[in-house]
Parts: C-alpha cells; structure tokens; sequence
C-alpha cells in the first residue's frame, strides 16, 4: 500500500490527465484510462532494468511447459470431463477469487466479499459460482459454497501455446504505446509500453477463453468484486462483448482516494468505459462522493448493504463455538486487561503506532493487537522492528488477532485503530471507538463527513484519546442493512 504523500501524488497527477482529451486514450475502440491509472495506482511504474531478467525466465518457462506437454494433455482430457458434468445453464454467475478466502464459518471457508451475496441472489435466481485457478490447483471439500474451477491452460490450450510463444518471439510494440509512453512521460510518469501491451494483451487473450464459458451458461448477469485486477477486468470484457450485465461488489472502502473508484473523464459520461462494471453494489452511497456514478446510464450505483455484517451476531457466536483451546485462551486472557487496542493494517505499520506502544509498554492494563493483512503482512520483519525499537512484546499479540475471524476480534477489542483500512467502517458499525493514524482528513472525506473516527499521529494524542474515549463518536450513520430485494431486482435484471 502506497504512503499517504505517495497517494496524494497520484491523485494529482490522475487530474491532470482528466484534463487531456479523452481521444488520447483510445485504440481500437477501447479507453485505456482504466488501465493507465491502475498502473498508477499499484505504483507500477514498470522498470525496464528487470526487462532481461524476466525476458530470460520466460524462455525457460516456456520449455518448462512444453516438456510437460504430455503430461497437460491427459490432464486436459480429465478436466474438460469434469466441466461437461459441472457446467450447466444458468441466470447469475458469481466469479470468486481464489485469494480471498480468509475466514471460516462452521469450520469451512468463505469468501466474505462473494459468498453472502451468493447466498442472498440464489435465493431468487438460479446462480453459479465460478473461480479461475491454476492448472496444478486440486479440489477439495473445504469451502462452504464450493465452486466450479476454471482451469485457462485446459480450457484453451492450444491457443495458449500459441499466445506464449508469439509473446515471446513476435513481440512488436505499436505507435499507440509508444505515444503513450511519451504522453505520461510529460506527467513524470514512467511506464514501460512493452510491459503495459502485454498486460492488455494477456487480459484479451483471457477475456476470449471467458466468454467461451459465457456462451455455455448463458447467464444474465456477473457479479464480481475487485472489479481492476487481471482476472476481473477480463471477464468484464467478456461480459460486454456478449451483452452480459456485470456486478462489482464493495470490498473495500473507497478511500483514501481510491484512484479505481473516483476521478473518471467527463468526456466519458455518455459512453462509458468497457474495462468498467455496469453496475457498483455499495454497501452505502454515504461512502461513494464521486458525482460521476450519479450523472451516467452505464455505471450505476446499487445500494445494497453489506450482506455478511447483518448475520454478524451468528458468525461471532460460530467462531466462539469453534474455538481451539489455545484460542479459548487467548480470548480468556484479554479480560484483564482495561484497555485491549487492535490495529488493522494495510501493509506496513506507522511509526506513530510503535512509538505510542513503546510509551505505554509498562502499563500492564494495556495490551495492544496487531492485526496484519493476509496477503500483505510480513509477521518476522514486524517482530525485528519492534525488538529493534526495544519493545517487549510481552503486551503485543500479532499472530492470534491476525489470524481469528475480524469481528470477533473487533467485538473482544475496546479500542480500534487503522491506518488506511475500510475496517473503521465495521468497527464503528460495532459501536467501538476509532482513531485513523493520519491527520489528513481531506484524504478520507467520507469518514470525516461521517463521524466515524478521530484522526492524528501524534503519539501522545493517540494515548490520550485511548485513555478518554470509551464509546464510538458515531453509532447511527452506519447502516449496512441490505435494501429491498424487489428493489434490487428492477435495478439490475431489468
């Protein structure tokens, strides 16, 4: 995760380019812009000194695979078998993503951002759940709403040799990324155009093998969350090639400045873009600030509720029941203390935490609980850090907080703090108090309009605002309840 001088860059440097003529992004009919601020915003500026190295890796890569052709084939025949008994027609696919399963619920996993709509939708409409994984991924029993696996290698594989080999050997780069290059150069924007053509030509070349499955099922609709990673912004493409409405579903908070959700082109108002969703399911239009979702037909808001929190009193009770006893324990152990304090990280985390642990670390009334990120967290270096510093880590749990289930964890906290994170929206839902570690409020808008938490990284404030603040600064604007399903249904299936 970008620091937060890094972010408001960014932001600068996406308003500058709205101001150019929206003709500068277009190739074959297609508006790059997306593409071109997702490179901005995962601060992939696409350094051209590893070009070798990766050029090199891909070579044995490619005769890697097609030594184990053989083995590919076999498998292949084995998997297309078990697609015929799997796929059938269907009214609502929901594509999963295989990284994002990072809670349990009665002892299975679940994937929180797609599962409880799954639930909710299949209700009405016969729905299928999708997930694209490797072709090494094997099947197993333990997912709560299990999918049907989408293999690309087996599902195309000729066309895939094709595709790596003519990536590797024909390569040439066209005048449209050329001028691009230099377009963001003017705007201190490195990018390198080899790599930013093979990224769309992978999501292409992936969106094709998409709609193959598409046209099988035939569905109405797709929904999806995370609507700008690879994957997601093939299918999109699928999706409107074939006319198929698409669904995002919030995962996430849209700050700070969340550059994939705000500041779009208004040249692009009346068109829209293809690498965008028909349609964003927010949990609360409260949090969405941007006026373009409220001034076009082809990007429209739903305002549906986040559908896992309205069940959080039956997960919370689930979790209790399934504890380890090590867990009991842990969970045992935190009644003594007065103050239990529970960072949810983005990445790193800030200086002013360590230093406010390092203030109270004798206070024995205190215990602090670092949550990390699951797929961005460093569990060894965050330790060196804070032994480094000289801290004991006799009052600081990491790997228990990390690893139970968020609001079980938040409900045991009496404080929360985040850095970045849209977890101050469910901990003010919980009714607990939180403090955001930064004092720019102009980047988190919509939590400052809100009320939700207190900001600054002062140290000193910090503890202060521990010691004093007992009950959450808004307990009424928070409403993830979801809306009436009739409601739903006119907006997005008719």
């Amino acid at each position: 995760m970008q620091s937060l001088s890094q972010i408001n860059k960014n932001v600068e440097i996406i308003k500058k380019l709205i101001k150019l003529n929206s003709k500068n992004f277009y190739y074959n009919n297609l508006n790059y812009f997306p593409l071109i601020k997702l490179a901005i915003f995962s601060n992939r500026n696409l350094n051209n000194k590893k070009k070798n190295k990766i050029k090199k890796n891909k070579f044995f890569s490619i005769c890697k695979f097609i030594l184990n052709l053989p083995f590919f084939l076999i498998n292949r025949f084995f998997y297309i078998k078990y697609l015929k008994k799997k796929l059938k027609k269907t009214d609502v696919v929901f594509f999963s993503d295989i990284n994002f399963y990072y809670d349990k619920y009665k002892n299975k996993k679940i994937n929180s951002f797609i599962d409880p709509y799954f639930k909710f939708i299949s209700e009405h409409h016969h729905s299928t759940k999708l997930e694209v994984v490797p072709h090494w991924y094997k099947e197993k029993n333990d997912k709560l709403i299990s999918p049907i696996y989408l293999k690309f290698l087996y599902l195309d594989l000729y066309k895939f040799i094709i595709f790596n080999v003519k990536d590797y050997f024909l390569f040439k780069e066209e005048k449209f990324y050329k001028y691009i290059k230099l377009l963001l150069k003017q705007h201190k924007i490195k990018l390198n155009s080899d790599e930013f053509k093979k990224k769309y030509d992978k999501i292409y070349f992936h969106s094709k093998v998409v709609e193959k499955i598409l046209k099988k099922i035939n569905p109405k609709i797709v929904f999806l969350t995370c609507y700008y990673n690879d994957i997601s912004l093939s299918i999109l493409l699928a999706c409107k090639r074939l006319n198929i409405k698409s669904v995002d579903i919030q995962h996430g908070g849209f700050e700070p400045a969340h550059l994939m959700y705000k500041y779009w082109q208004k040249s692009e108002f009346d068109k829209g873009y293809k690498l965008l969703p028909n349609f964003f399911w927010v949990w609360d239009k409260k949090y969405l600030i941007d006026k373009f979702y409220f001034q076009n037909k082809n990007h429209r808001v739903i305002e549906g509720g986040k559908l896992l929190i309205q069940n959080i009193e039956e997960t919370i009770k689930n979790v209790q029941k399934n504890l380890s006893n090590e867990d009991k324990y842990f969970i045992k152990s935190l009644k003594r203390y007065k103050r239990r304090i529970l960072f949810c990280a983005t990445s790193n985390v800030p200086d002013c935490l360590i230093k406010s642990i390092k203030i109270t670390q004798k206070n024995k009334n205190w215990i602090w609980m670092i949550r990390l990120h699951p797929r961005h967290s460093n569990y060894k270096k965050l330790k060196e850090k804070l032994l480094k510093e000289k801290i004991s880590l006799k009052n600081i749990k990491i790997d228990k907080p990390s690893k139970l289930n968020l609001y079980f964890i938040i409900d045991k906290s009496s404080h929360v703090l985040i850095d970045q994170s849209s977890v101050v929206l469910d901990a003010a839902y919980q009714k607990k108090p939180v403090i955001c570690l930064n004092n720019q409020k102009n980047i988190f808008s919509s939590w400052n309009k809100l009320n939700v938490c207190d900001f600054t990284n002062n140290p000193l404030k910090i503890i202060n605002l521990i010691k004093n603040v007992s009950k959450n600064k808004c307990s009424n604007t928070i409403n993830y309840k979801v809306r009436d399903y009739i409601g739903l249904n006119k907006k997005i299936f008719n």
